[in-house]
């Protein structure tokens, strides 16, 4: 049976401590993913090319792009209105689940998941 080196140990509980962080929400997700990172990169079990890569990443960009919009979206008046026409008034919370199920399910097909559920949460 191999043994982990102290890399493989200090990677394992890193990513159990951000676990348990994340499940208990003690900071926001970014600021503990981010220093998660930084610490295996100071560390020296991350070089800054490995650190920096996922960063470079399309997919991330334009994620990242539409939670700007989504930001500006929830900032104006246009959420309201948008929300208020699509999912209508609510009549119990069953209901208004549904809707929001059947709205999001469908445009998932057209636009990216994430940015979308964070529209309509």
């Amino acid at each position: 049976m191999a043994f982990l080196e102290w890399q493989g140990y200090l990677t394992l509980t890193t990513v159990v401590s951000l676990f348990v962080s994340l499940c208990f929400e003690w900071y926001p997700p970014e600021m503990l993913v981010l220093f998660s990172m930084a610490f295996l990169w100071t560390t020296g079990v991350l070089t800054t090319t490995d650190a920096l890569k996922g960063f470079s990443n399309p997919a991330l960009i334009t994620v990242a792009a539409l939670f700007v919009v989504v930001k500006a979206a929830q900032s104006s008046s246009m959420l309201l209105r948008t929300t208020d026409k699509v999912l209508g008034k609510s009549t119990g919370v069953r209901v208004s689940l549904l809707r929001q199920m059947i709205t999001i399910t469908s445009l998932s097909a057209f636009l990216n998941n994430t940015p979308l559920v964070s529209f309509f949460t």
